[in-house]
Parts: structure tokens; sequence; C-alpha cells
């Protein structure tokens, strides 16, 4: 990959990561302010980042991506400086006591730019908030967070489940039902298969944000966290 893309792919991937782990409460008290950026900042790393894509399909596709990976998340906003003070020669001079409050007023900000430039590029009616594929779920990241929800999934109300949240319709949904945690925390004997559940996790992780269900979220975090570290432990 060429350096220079590769350095913009990376610094979004980054913040990508950065809004996740805000997000999911993860350690990001020691992250230096060095690493947080301005909006106008943002906007050229982005301007430089869409450059390198070969066609418009290629953006499309990997702002969709982006898109997705980021849009049920959720920060406060606030009135936290990036910068607590100037210095005589007008340099600025990062806030090395961030706390987690700050992190989050910055999350938002950031979060907030992204969604505004990557909803810009697909074409999202925002009030609709809908692109085709979007917000369209597998039937395994149905079932996934309709356990979650402690909500049993019947042939009464299977199909009514399916029209809300898939393009599917087949009474497939009811086949090998998900009964208890371990069902969503085991590890299999493939790496590959394994590797897709944990984004079937994710994926219904994305569905009960929409959703805005705490309690069900807490749940598939623990799940989600628990798995990762059987995940770990079998293949890294």
């Amino acid at each position: 990959m060429n350096t220079q893309k590769e350095l913009y792919f990376t610094q979004i991937k980054g913040l990508i990561g950065y809004l996740k782990d805000v997000y999911n409460k993860r350690d990001i008290i020691k992250k230096k302010q060095e690493f947080f950026i301005t909006i106008k900042e943002l906007d050229e790393i982005l301007e430089k980042y869409f450059l390198y894509f070969k066609n418009k399909s290629e953006v499309m596709s990997n702002v969709e991506y982006n898109y997705n990976e980021i849009k049920h998340l959720s920060f406060s906003s606030g009135n936290w400086n990036l910068y607590k003070s100037v210095d005589g020669k007008g340099k600025r001079i990062p806030d090395t006591n961030t706390h987690l409050k700050g992190h989050d007023n910055h999350a938002h900000t950031i979060h907030s730019h992204l969604l505004q430039v990557f909803e810009k590029k697909l074409g999202v009616d925002v009030k609709k908030k809908h692109i085709s594929k979007v917000n369209k779920y597998s039937i395994k990241e149905v079932k996934i967070a309709y356990f979650c929800l402690g909500e049993m999934i019947t042939n009464k109300n299977y199909s009514s489940i399916l029209k809300k949240h898939t393009v599917y319709t087949s009474n497939k949904i009811l086949q090998n039902p998900i009964t208890k945690n371990s069902d969503l925390t085991a590890t299999r004997e493939n790496k590959a298969a394994d590797t897709k559940h944990l984004k079937s996790l994710e994926g219904a992780k994305r569905l009960l944000s929409g959703i805005k269900n705490q309690s069900a979220i807490k749940t598939l975090n623990q799940a989600i966290s628990t798995f990762e570290s059987n995940y770990s432990l079998k293949y890294d």
C-alpha cells in the first residue's frame, strides 16, 4: 500500500477504534491528548483519505462499512476544551489530566462530524437515517439480540420480527434457537466460524443500540468480552 495512503487509512481506523473504546469504556484515560484532533484537522485527513480510492464503488463500500461501524455509537456533549492553555509563542498546551468525561465530549464531536461526512457521501436521508442494507441484520444477529432482550421468538411473532429487522421472511429463524449464554460465548473448532460469530455478536449489538435497551446491551457486552477472551486464548 502507498505510504501516504496507509497513513490516512490508519488515522481513520484509529479514530474509529478510539470512538469504540470510549463507547465501551475501555482503557482510554492513558490516551495522550496529542492523539486528539480538531474538526479542521479531521477534514484535512478525510479529504486526503478519499483521494486514494480507485473509484466511486470502492469509496462507497469503505464509507458504508465505516458508517455501520459507528452509527450506533452515542456520546454526551459538553464544553470540554481540547487544550487548557497556550504558551507565549501561541503553541497549544494539551491538558494531560483528561478525565473520562473529557474523552466522551471529544468523542461526541468527532463522532458527529464523521457521521455527517459519511452520510453526505452515502446520500443518506438524514431524517430517516436509511440507506440500502443499513439497519438490515442477519437472522443470527436478530436471534442473539432477542435472546439478550429476553424475548422468545415464536411461530406467532417471528414474521413481524423479521419484517422489522431483516430482509428475510423464512421461518428458519425458529431453527437452532439460542437458549443459554454459552451459545454466545463458546468457541467452535473453526477460526473462520468463530470470526464470523464475533461479527454476528457485534451486529446484534448494533441492533440493540438502535432499540436503546441498555440492559440487553450490557448482557451482550459481557458475552462479547467473554467470547473475545476465549477467542484470544484459542487462536492468539
